[in-house]
């Protein structure tokens, strides 16, 4: 899996449990980056970088803070399971294996890789 077809799983389940609506709002919310991003960085086939992922993780732990621990429940769960997949991936990587806890680069390294 890439780290394209990632992000476009992740709006996808957001997307299917109502959670965010269409994919410039995804891109420009939880990425922080322009309302095209994700269909630019798919049309032009271009690679995501890590530091997108660590930004939509930090986003998803904002929208799990944001929310009552005792209402929503099932979206808690659905943002959860978005950023145990950024985690798995992430860690996946050879060239982004020095990070340490999701969205903590380790001391003297550089979260900066480009992944597929």
């Amino acid at each position: 899996m890439s780290g394209l077809d990632l992000l476009e799983q992740i709006y996808q389940q957001l997307h299917g449990a109502g959670l965010i609506g269409t994919k410039a709002e995804f891109s420009e919310r939880l990425m922080g980056k322009s309302r095209s991003y994700l269909t630019s960085m798919r049309a032009r086939k271009r690679h995501v970088s890590s530091d997108v992922l660590l930004t939509l993780d930090g986003a998803l732990r904002a929208e799990i803070r944001a929310r009552p621990k005792d209402q929503e429940v099932v979206d808690r769960i659905t943002l959860r399971r978005a950023l145990s997949e950024i985690d798995t991936f992430l860690r996946s990587y050879p060239a982004v294996d020095s990070i340490g806890p999701v969205g903590t680069p380790s001391s003297g390294t550089s979260a900066k890789a480009k992944i597929s």
